[in-house]
C-alpha cells in the first residue's frame, strides 16, 4: 500500500515538473518576436524533404476533386430535372442564350462564313500535320526509345505519377478549360446561325457513375439535325471546323500578345540580379536535395533576413567594387577571389556582409546563389517558355532583368491558356469520329469522291489508321514489344 503511495507521488512530482516545462516552453515561445517564428516555420518547411511536397500536393488535389464531386452531386440532385443521361455522360441542356446567338450570328452572317471557309483550310492543314506528328513520334520511338514518350496524354487537375498524364494546378485548369469551352461551342454555334440553321439547345457535358457526376468534361450545340443533314456539304464543313478554328485563333491572339509584350521587355538593359527564392542550408552540398527551381543560400548569410524579390546590384571586395548587371558578371566577379574571404553585397534592400564559399564540386569560390529559369518548376510552360525564347527571339527569361516584372501567375495561366487550346485544337482536328475532324474528313470525302461504296472504305481506313496510330502513341512501349514479338514470329 505504502509502495503504491510512493509511486504515486512519485508521479505526481513528474508531472507536475512536465508541466512546469510545458508551460515555461509556451511562455518562451510566446514572447519571442514575431519574424523569429516566421523564420524557424520557414526553415523547417524548406528543409523538408521534396517527398513533404509531392505528399501535400496530391493529398490537396485528390481532396480538391472530392470536393468537387461533391459540388457537382449536389447541383445534380438539387436540378435533376433539367438533366439528360446518354450513356454513361450526363448532360444539363439549357435554351438560354439561343435567341442571342441566332441574333447575332445572323447579323454578322458574311464573317462568320468566311471564318468558317478559313477554318476548313486550316483545319484540314492541321489534320493532316497531326497525323504526320504520329507517325514520327513512332519512328523517333523505334530509332531512340529512350528518348521518346506517350504523344497523347491525358490532362488532369490532380496529380498523378504516371508517364499517361499531365497534372495542372485546379484553379488554372478551371479557368482554362471554360475559356476553351466558351469560345469553341459559340463559334460552332454562330457558323450555324449564320447559315440559318437552328441552335436548339446548348448545355455542358459530365462524365458520371451512375446518377453520380464526376466532373465536366465538354461543352455542347445541338444544331437542328433534320437542317444540318439537309444543308450543302460546305455549310457543314464550316460548322464543324470552326470549333477548331476558334481554338487556333485564341492561339494566335496569345502569339500576338506574347510578342508585343515581352518585346518590350527584350529592350530593356539588364541592370541587376533578381533573388527569386531563399532557401536555407548547412552546405552547399545539399544542392541535390533541392528541388531544381531553388536557390541554395550561402549559410554565413543566415540571420541576415535575405529575401526574395532583392535586386543584387554590386559586389563589394578588397575596397573594389564590381558592377552586376546579370548572373555572368556575378559569376565572373566571385571567381576573382578565394573562399573565406570578406565581401559586402549591395542590394535594393540594403547591404549584406557575407565570406566567400567554396563549392566543393567545381571547386570554384561561390556565393552560394545558383541561376535559375522560373521560380515555379512547371516544366512544360518552361517548354513554351524556350519555344518562344529560341524561335521567336523573345527573352521571356523574368530573372535576367531589374524591370517592372510581368507577375508570375498571370504569364503561367496565359502560357496554359495557349498550350491547351493547342493540344485540344489540333486534337480536335484528328480525322476520327466524333471529333470534329472526322466530320470534316468525310465530308471532304463525300466532295471529292463520287463512288458511295469507295467513300466507305476510304472512310474505315482513315479512321482504323488513325486510331491505331493514337493507341500506338499513347501505349508506345506495349506497341513495340509487341512489333518485337511480330518481327520474331514472322521475320521480314
Amino acid at each position: 500500500m505504502s509502495h503504491a503511495l510512493i509511486i504515486s507521488k512519485a508521479s505526481r512530482v513528474r508531472c507536475f515538473k512536465i508541466k512546469d516545462r510545458v508551460i515555461k516552453a509556451i511562455y518562451k515561445i510566446i514572447n519571442r518576436p514575431l519574424q523569429s517564428h516566421f523564420l524557424l516555420c520557414k526553415k523547417f518547411i524548406q528543409s523538408s524533404k521534396p517527398t513533404f511536397y509531392n505528399l501535400t500536393n496530391k493529398f490537396m488535389s485528390w481532396l480538391y476533386l472530392l470536393g468537387w464531386v461533391a459540388l457537382f452531386t449536389a447541383i445534380y440532385f438539387l436540378t435533376r430535372k433539367s438533366w439528360r443521361k446518354e450513356g454513361i455522360f450526363l448532360l444539363l441542356p439549357t435554351k438560354k442564350g439561343t435567341n442571342f446567338i441566332k441574333q447575332f450570328g445572323q447579323k454578322h452572317s458574311k464573317f462568320f462564313k468566311w471564318f468558317g471557309n478559313v477554318s476548313i483550310v486550316v483545319g484540314i492543314v492541321c489534320s493532316v500535320i497531326m497525323v504526320y506528328l504520329l507517325i514520327l513520334n513512332l519512328q523517333i520511338y523505334f530509332s531512340h526509345p529512350e528518348i521518346a514518350g506517350p504523344a497523347v496524354k491525358i490532362l488532369l487537375p490532380i496529380e498523378v505519377d504516371s508517364p499517361y498524364v499531365l497534372s495542372i494546378s485546379w484553379h488554372i485548369f478551371l479557368i482554362c478549360i471554360v475559356l476553351l469551352l466558351i469560345f469553341h461551342e459559340l463559334a460552332h454555334a454562330f457558323v450555324a446561325t449564320a447559315q440559318k440553321i437552328k441552335v436548339r439547345e446548348l448545355g455542358l457535358a459530365f462524365i458520371g457513375i451512375g446518377p453520380v457526376p464526376i466532373g465536366p468534361i465538354g461543352a455542347f450545340t445541338a444544331p437542328d439535325e433534320k437542317q444540318v443533314a439537309k444543308t450543302t456539304i460546305l455549310n457543314r464543313m464550316r460548322i464543324f471546323a470552326a470549333g477548331p478554328g476558334a481554338n487556333i485563333l485564341i492561339i494566335g491572339m496569345l502569339t500576338f500578345v506574347f510578342i508585343t509584350l515581352f518585346a518590350a521587355i527584350s529592350s530593356i538593359s539588364p541592370q541587376g540580379v533578381l533573388i527569386s527564392n531563399v532557401t536555407y542550408c548547412e552546405n552547399i552540398e545539399q544542392l541535390e536535395s533541392e528541388q531544381p527551381h531553388n536557390t541554395i543560400c550561402n549559410p554565413s548569410l543566415d540571420g541576415l533576413n535575405v529575401s526574395q524579390n532583392v535586386v543584387i546590384y554590386k559586389l563589394r571586395c578588397n575596397e573594389q567594387e564590381y558592377q552586376i548587371s546579370d548572373y555572368a558578371s556575378l559569376y565572373n566577379s566571385t571567381s576573382k577571389f578565394k573562399p573565406g574571404q570578406n565581401a559586402t553585397l549591395l542590394t535594393s534592400a540594403g547591404e549584406y556582409n557575407f565570406s566567400f564559399i567554396k563549392n566543393p564540386t567545381t571547386n570554384k569560390t561561390s556565393i552560394g546563389i545558383m541561376f535559375s529559369l522560373f521560380s515555379d518548376k512547371n516544366t512544360l510552360v518552361m517548354n513554351v517558355v524556350n519555344f518562344f525564347n529560341l524561335h521567336l527571339n523573345l527573352p521571356l527569361l523574368k530573372y535576367g532583368y531589374y524591370a517592372p516584372t510581368f507577375e508570375n501567375n498571370v504569364f503561367f495561366l496565359l502560357c496554359w491558356l495557349f498550350v491547351i487550346n493547342l493540344f485540344v485544337g489540333l486534337f480536335n482536328l484528328l480525322p476520327l469520329k466524333p471529333l470534329d475532324g472526322g466530320y470534316i474528313c468525310e465530308d471532304l470525302l463525300n466532295l471529292l469522291v463520287k463512288n458511295t461504296k469507295a467513300i466507305h472504305y476510304l472512310k474505315f481506313s482513315i479512321y482504323f489508321l488513325v486510331f491505331a496510330l493514337l493507341l500506338a502513341n499513347i501505349f508506345n512501349q506495349q506497341f513495340f514489344a509487341f512489333v518485337l514479338f511480330i518481327q520474331s514470329v514472322f521475320p521480314f
